[in-house]
Protein backbone atom coordinates (compact mmCIF):
# COMPACT_ATOMS: atom_id res chain seq x y z
CA UNK A 1 0.00 0.00 0.00
CA UNK A 2 1.31 3.45 -0.38
CA UNK A 3 -0.15 6.91 0.40
CA UNK A 4 0.10 9.84 -0.96
CA UNK A 5 -0.43 13.18 0.33
CA UNK A 6 -1.86 16.19 -2.37
CA UNK A 7 -4.43 18.87 -2.74
CA UNK A 8 -8.09 18.83 -4.03
CA UNK A 9 -9.78 21.43 -5.30
CA UNK A 10 -13.01 21.75 -3.44
CA UNK A 11 -16.16 23.85 -2.81
CA UNK A 12 -18.26 23.41 -0.02
CA UNK A 13 -17.22 19.95 0.47
CA UNK A 14 -17.47 18.75 -3.18
CA UNK A 15 -14.78 18.15 -5.57
CA UNK A 16 -14.59 20.79 -8.12
CA UNK A 17 -14.20 19.93 -12.21
CA UNK A 18 -11.19 22.96 -12.72
CA UNK A 19 -12.32 21.86 -16.32
CA UNK A 20 -15.34 23.17 -16.39
CA UNK A 21 -14.79 26.29 -13.80
CA UNK A 22 -15.74 28.87 -17.07
CA UNK A 23 -19.38 27.47 -17.03
CA UNK A 24 -19.82 27.20 -13.31
CA UNK A 25 -18.77 25.24 -10.06
CA UNK A 26 -19.36 21.85 -11.08
CA UNK A 27 -19.33 19.04 -8.46
CA UNK A 28 -17.65 15.61 -9.39
CA UNK A 29 -16.52 12.87 -8.40
CA UNK A 30 -13.26 12.80 -9.81
CA UNK A 31 -11.15 15.48 -8.06
CA UNK A 32 -8.91 17.99 -9.23
CA UNK A 33 -5.42 17.00 -7.56
CA UNK A 34 -2.35 19.29 -7.34
CA UNK A 35 0.71 19.04 -5.43
CA UNK A 36 1.31 20.13 -1.61
CA UNK A 37 2.91 23.11 -2.63
CA UNK A 38 0.10 24.54 -5.11
CA UNK A 39 -1.58 27.36 -3.46
CA UNK A 40 -4.85 29.12 -4.80
CA UNK A 41 -2.76 31.85 -5.94
CA UNK A 42 -0.38 29.14 -8.00
CA UNK A 43 -3.33 28.34 -9.52
CA UNK A 44 -4.62 32.07 -10.48
CA UNK A 45 -1.24 32.59 -11.75
CA UNK A 46 -1.03 29.46 -14.08
CA UNK A 47 -3.97 30.61 -15.67
CA UNK A 48 -3.27 33.87 -16.51
CA UNK A 49 0.77 32.52 -17.76
CA UNK A 50 -1.19 30.37 -19.73
CA UNK A 51 -3.59 32.54 -21.24
CA UNK A 52 -0.40 34.61 -22.47
CA UNK A 53 0.78 32.23 -24.01
CA UNK A 54 -1.31 29.52 -25.21
CA UNK A 55 -4.34 31.79 -26.00
CA UNK A 56 -6.29 29.62 -24.10
CA UNK A 57 -9.82 30.97 -23.00
CA UNK A 58 -9.74 31.98 -19.26
CA UNK A 59 -13.10 33.90 -18.59
CA UNK A 60 -13.38 36.13 -16.16
CA UNK A 61 -15.96 33.31 -14.46
CA UNK A 62 -13.31 30.94 -15.10
CA UNK A 63 -11.48 33.99 -12.30
CA UNK A 64 -14.31 34.08 -9.65
CA UNK A 65 -15.41 30.40 -9.45
CA UNK A 66 -12.04 29.83 -9.11
CA UNK A 67 -11.96 32.32 -6.15
CA UNK A 68 -14.85 30.50 -4.19
CA UNK A 69 -13.30 27.26 -4.09
CA UNK A 70 -10.37 26.12 -1.87
CA UNK A 71 -7.09 23.45 -2.17
CA UNK A 72 -8.11 20.78 0.44
CA UNK A 73 -5.28 18.55 1.89
CA UNK A 74 -6.53 15.07 1.03
CA UNK A 75 -4.27 11.73 1.09
CA UNK A 76 -4.89 9.16 -1.96
CA UNK A 77 -3.79 5.47 -1.11
CA UNK A 78 -2.86 3.19 -3.42
CA UNK A 79 -4.06 -0.98 -2.89
CA UNK A 80 -2.24 -3.03 -4.86
CA UNK A 81 -3.63 -6.60 -5.10
CA UNK A 82 -0.88 -8.30 -6.46
CA UNK A 83 2.52 -6.25 -5.68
Amino acid sequence: MTETKLKALMHNGHFVDANLLPAGIIPTSFPSIYSLEITMQDLVQNAEDFKDIAYLHFTDAYFENLAQCELVPVRVIVERENP
